[in-house]
């Protein structure tokens, strides 16, 4: 996980802030979902580290599609 989100990192002014933001959010919420079947979790996990990636958090409803 951590290797994918350094990739990101590496190709975010590319990628731009929405998309670089979305990408980090989908794989972590991915992999935080096969943790856990507990949706405010995964939500709270995810946005904790995009929060530490310096970008906005998702709000409850986009982690429908993954748990």
């Amino acid at each position: 996980m951590n290797q994918y989100l350094k990739s990101l990192e590496l190709i975010k002014e590319d990628l731009g802030e929405e998309r670089y933001r979305s990408a980090c959010a989908t794989a972590l919420a991915i992999y935080y979902s096969k943790q856990t079947d507990n949706r405010q979790e995964v939500a709270n996990k995810t946005n904790r580290q995009l929060e530490s990636r310096g970008c906005k958090g998702y709000t409850y409803k986009f982690f429908r599609k993954f748990v």
